[in-house]
């Protein structure tokens, strides 16, 4: 019971946005043939964490 009020007295924020990542796409279509030849499943995780690295550092 506790946690249903605590919920309704904590602010939330949600933000969304939206980004072309069409480059970003044909790269891992690219890859992924080779990769899944392989047994590699290639997702855009790694594209994202690259990009989140690449502007903290």
């Amino acid at each position: 019971v506790n946690s249903i009020s605590d919920e309704n007295s904590i602010p939330h924020f949600v933000y969304s946005d939206e980004c072309n990542v069409n480059q970003v796409m044909c790269c891992r279509n690219d890859m992924k043939d080779s990769l899944t030849e392989r047994g590699i499943s290639l997702t855009l995780m790694p594209f994202f964490i690259k990009a989140a690295s690449r502007v903290l550092e």
